[in-house]
């Protein structure tokens, strides 16, 4: 009693004008001094100990702040009146200073005016609120197509980690969030989330679903879900669950013959849902019409694809959505699993992940240089039905940066320079001469694990020509010598090496032939056996025998190395409509798709001409296996592999 006669005095004497200053400090609700550093102190109990300095000092209430519906962010309304504010003269900006520190309790949530529900306290230029200083965020929905409940739903059955909401959002205020979703009808079922968007911009939030269905839906809408974000519904984009009746049970088979695949796959990439899917052709029992269909497979590489939704017709294709980031350009094989009781066979689907744009170094001159527009070589590097990005790419590539070089003779630190710069591949074609200087730069740069494909048919002598130059410093071997042999249009046999160049994505050539241009050949002799896989020797059906030919060697593939020789520079030879000459042109794509194919009726036979001996050709099949194989090599363990 005597203390709140105390603080009556006080008052009343302050009111009155009785007093002008107190220097005291006042403890409300307990008859005891306030403790040294607190100018008020309220308390209805004193703690126990010393040791208890921090513990309950009350058991009766607490302090009751003024409930407050504050109007402005940056404003001391409702306090000050409007034509205060308007006016913003010295006093009332004063009085905004004098202010600091002030404490209420605010009813209003107004997130236009980013100003929250419950204690807020003014720092003289505006109200921050107590719970999360940033206050609520402010976000609106995205593209409503992108609003999506992921997941089966059926009656009875509780949500699971893959039954969430998809929702994208534009942040254009950092602060704390709770979204959630719920059915118009409150079907057992639910899906919240609640945190901080710490920086304005645009998000893709996942949702977790939580609950069980209740009941089944019927008709065709299914649940329509009423989204709520910071407590305001989100209206103009509906969105419905069909939650499916578990009493039925799926009973299918797959096709797995049909399956299709779609989208094209890069490295670090996202997979995208209206691009990457795998579709399953169904033969579903009409009993099991109105099940559910559940199709999963396994994760490669980071990546996975599944499906699921109703059975509504006997013939009936699916769709797997992919989702994930695929890491490398290996093939994944992706094993498909079904929800279906008829049977537990499984199909297969490969997915071919693009490789990334190669940087080409071209040498040699004319039609010879596979970067000329005429070449072969360079029609087909530039059909994107053969290398590209398309669904039907038959080698998933992003292309070629392609450097050329046409001079006969390319000058010593040209070349060593262009080397140093590390081109991912190098092609080299026809009457490119390299002397033994920059074939010891080309040596280094194939050691380095870089990409060679020698394409020449030789020039000097046998201890001065370029091919003898290259071998000798690939391989370390003085004893080896390039010969130039036979005339143009003669054949040689391919072996029966099972690698991707001979038997690659372009077609099978073992036991086929490739022909020679107008040009000699370049055989070789004295490469180490050991160290090379043979593709061809010297010996040709089309002409006579020459002494040592069978023992030549005339197209190979280094076993270690990335290195691949073939004795002939003018092997891209190509024109559009097939040439009348039989010696001529062996390069052969198909017209209108531009895919390589073998060149007939190639070929004459010199000992007698009236045999009139032809064959079949397959040179463009063959670079085209080499150059797949290149790419991957260069993606994979080439020079500027990680």
């Amino acid at each position: 009693m005597k203390t709140k006669l105390s603080i009556l005095l006080f008052f009343l004497l302050y009111i009155t004008g009785g007093m002008t200053e107190i220097y005291s400090q006042v403890t409300i609700g307990a008859g005891e001094p306030a403790e040294k550093y607190a100018t008020l102190q309220i308390r209805d109990k004193t703690s126990q100990s010393l040791n208890d300095l921090g513990g309950v000092t009350s058991e009766k209430g607490g302090l009751l702040l003024p409930r407050v519906e504050l109007k402005k962010k940056d404003q001391l309304l409702p306090f000050a009146t409007q034509d205060e504010v308007d006016l913003n003269n010295q006093a009332y900006k004063d009085a905004k200073i004098a202010h600091i520190g002030l404490i209420v309790y605010n009813l209003t949530e107004d997130a236009s005016q980013d100003l929250c529900r419950g204690l807020n306290q003014w720092d003289g230029n505006q109200w921050n609120c107590f719970q999360y200083k940033m206050g609520n965020a402010i976000a609106v929905l995205g593209n409503c197509d992108s609003l999506l409940f992921l997941g089966q739903y059926q009656n009875g059955v509780s949500l699971k980690s893959e039954n969430y909401m998809n929702i994208p959002l534009h942040v254009t205020k950092p602060g704390g969030y709770t979204i959630s979703a719920k059915s118009d009808k409150d079907n057992g079922y639910y899906f919240t989330t609640s945190g901080i968007f710490l920086t304005t911009g645009y998000y893709y939030v996942s949702v977790p679903g939580a609950g069980t269905p209740n009941k089944h839906t019927t008709g065709t809408s299914g649940d329509l879900m009423k989204v709520n974000i910071n407590g305001k519904e989100i209206t103009g984009c509906e969105k419905y669950i069909d939650v499916i009746d578990s009493s039925k049970k799926a009973s299918f088979l797959m096709n797995c013959l049909d399956i299709k695949v779609g989208g094209v796959y890069k490295v670090n990439y996202s997979l995208i849902a209206s691009q990457h899917y795998i579709d399953v052709p169904l033969k579903v029992d009409s009993e099991a019409l109105g099940s559910t269909y559940v199709l999963r497979t396994n994760e490669v590489d980071g990546i996975s694809f599944s499906g699921e939704g109703l059975l509504t017709s006997v013939n009936q294709t699916v769709r797997l959505i992919g989702t994930g980031i695929p890491t490398n350009t290996k093939k994944k094989l992706m094993t498909i699993t079904s929800n279906s009781t008829k049977s537990a066979a499984i199909c297969e689907a490969t997915i071919a992940t693009s490789i990334p744009k190669k940087r080409i170094l071209a040498l040699g001159q004319g039609i010879n240089n596979v970067a000329n527009y005429q070449s072969g070589g360079n029609v087909l590097m530039n059909n994107p039905r053969a290398f590209g990005t398309l669904t039907s790419s038959i080698v998933a590539s992003e292309g070629f940066e392609i450097t050329s070089i046409s001079d006969s003779i390319p000058p010593a630190a040209t070349l060593e320079s262009l080397l140093d710069a590390k081109p991912d591949i190098v092609i080299i074609g026809r009457v490119t001469h390299i002397r033994a200087e920059q074939a010891g730069y080309l040596s280094d740069y194939i050691n380095k694990k870089g990409v060679v494909l020698l394409f020449s048919d030789g020039d000097g002598g046998e201890d001065a020509g370029s091919v003898g130059n290259i071998m000798r410093a690939v391989f370390g071997k003085t004893t080896i010598y390039q010969r130039r042999m036979h005339n143009g249009g003669v054949i040689y046999k391919f072996g029966m090496v099972n690698d991707e160049i001979l038997n690659g994505p372009f077609g099978d050539v073992r036991t086929l032939y490739w022909g020679k241009d107008l040009s000699p050949t370049c055989g070789l002799e004295g490469i180490p056996s050991d160290k090379i896989d043979v593709y061809s020797y010297g010996f040709t059906p089309t002409r006579e025998l020459i002494v040592n030919e069978t023992e030549s060697v005339t197209a190979f593939k280094h076993k270690k190395l990335n290195f691949i020789y073939v004795g002939d520079g003018g092997f891209f030879s190509y024109v559009p409509a097939i040439p009348v000459s039989p010696d001529k042109m062996p390069f052969r794509l198909e017209v209108g798709t531009l895919l390589p194919i073998e060149r007939f009726r190639f070929g004459i036979n010199k000992i007698d001409s009236r045999m009139n001996m032809m064959y079949s050709v397959c040179n463009s099949i063959f670079f085209a296996n080499a150059l797949a194989w290149a790419i991957k090599q260069a993606e994979l363990n080439g020079i500027n592999t990680p």
